[in-house]
């Protein structure tokens, strides 16, 4: 009996390439995410635009792993992960994202929604580097680990910078673009 893995697009995948697609879905539903959160909250529109760009960043970079395992110029790819980690990961996300859809969502509230959205996602995926990886495939992968933890740090300072008084914020200015 052969099994067949399916990509949120209902294409078949070869087993490394799945796992690297549970990822890239993940990606994809974080950024469908921030964009819920810019349309509930209507504050930031910037911030929840630029994260949700760079998830969608991501979610190419993982689709350009894909194909260059397809074409063999990846030879050595481990991924460290849970796939049902991932799964319950995308499930917060994909729950969190029908919220914001359908409710307005106080900005601390948001904030910390996206901030636990990052730490699990975090959790969930570890990239391990062996030899034999080319260097190519190994920057994008620490590129993959460094935008999860910027993004992390930036909703962080996001969240200190609601928190502060009116005139704090007025006097701080536009946070998200140093961000």
């Amino acid at each position: 009996m052969k099994i067949e893995i399916k990509d949120r697009r209902g294409i078949n995948l070869i087993p490394e390439v799945a796992e690297i697609s549970y990822i890239r879905d993940l990606e994809i539903s974080m950024s469908e995410l921030y964009l819920a959160m810019k349309k509930s909250t209507g504050k930031y529109p910037e911030f929840w635009n630029r994260i949700a760009e760079e998830e969608i960043g991501h979610s190419e970079i993982l689709e350009s792993l894909s194909k260059s395992f397809l074409d063999g110029d990846v030879s050595i790819l481990k991924l460290r992960f849970s796939i049902p980690a991932i799964e319950e990961s995308r499930f917060f996300v994909e729950k969190k994202k029908e919220l914001a859809l359908s409710s307005k969502i106080p900005i601390a509230d948001a904030l910390e929604i996206a901030e636990n959205a990052e730490l699990r996602t975090i959790d969930a995926v570890s990239f391990q580097i062996f030899e034999g990886l080319s260097e190519e495939a190994g920057d994008l992968l620490r590129c993959l680990a460094d935008g999860s933890k910027s993004h992390l740090e930036r909703v962080r300072k996001m969240r200190h910078y609601v928190g502060l008084p009116l005139i704090s914020r007025l006097l701080i200015g536009c946070p998200w673009k140093g961000f």
